[in-house]
């Protein structure tokens, strides 16, 4: 239902879009700003939310990546054709597209932060985010559609196929986050990142136990 009425493009995300548009309607919560504050609101609302889309991470990582390369160039090095605002070194002179930038990374981290806030929390949450996939391909399979990756119960709601899959999304997602963000803002990533290895040392044990005992 969703994904036909959002065109199969990233149909979660724009189903809270649309629901966040008709509450603001409905409450009147936007009615103080002047019509232009709106827009930019709703403007903003959009690109953060379409921003926690999987499909995204990769894009936006390696765009915030590029632009701490370029911060931290030479003076004198940077490319001529270049944002003004991407020259500096810090939060104060980034230019709007910068400062976006770095606003969608911090919402992608409050998106996957339930992983970095200790073991017993994440196996609270990862088994909520897990439930929730097995309930689409539950959907998937009696409806006669191919079950997305990682989504069939049957094969992952344990055991060793559970574990790579957390093994993989820690990985090569939520570590790598935390990392690039934290060399704009070191505080911000220390004690996740710490809390995330240990999550990931616990997870790679049990592989490792796992594949002895078979």
């Amino acid at each position: 239902m969703q994904a036909t009425t959002h065109a199969y493009q990233a149909p979660l995300e724009r189903h809270h879009l649309a629901t966040t548009f008709r509450l603001l309607e409905k409450t009147k919560l936007l009615a103080v700003l002047p019509e232009g504050e709106r827009l930019r609101v709703r403007e903003r609302l959009l690109a953060l939310i379409l921003a926690t889309d999987f499909g995204e991470h990769k894009p936006l990582c390696d765009s915030f990546k590029n632009m701490l390369a370029h911060q931290q160039q030479p003076e004198g090095t940077a490319d001529a054709g270049a944002d003004a605002g991407a020259e500096g070194t810090g939060p104060a002179d980034m230019g709007p597209e910068q400062r976006l930038l770095c606003l969608k990374m911090a919402i992608k981290l409050a998106d996957l932060s339930y992983l970095s806030k200790g073991a017993a929390y994440a196996a609270l949450w990862t088994e909520r985010v897990l439930e929730e996939f097995f309930e689409q391909g539950d959907d998937e399979k009696a409806r006669g559609l191919p079950i997305s990756n990682g989504f069939d119960r049957t094969t992952h709601a344990a055991g060793a196929a559970r574990l790579s899959s957390q093994l993989g999304f820690i990985g090569f997602m939520v570590r790598p986050l935390y990392a690039v963000v934290g060399q704009l803002v070191p505080e911000v990533a220390a004690a996740p990142m710490t809390n995330l290895q240990a999550l990931y040392d616990g997870y790679e044990a049990q592989r490792v136990a796992l594949e002895g005992a078979g």
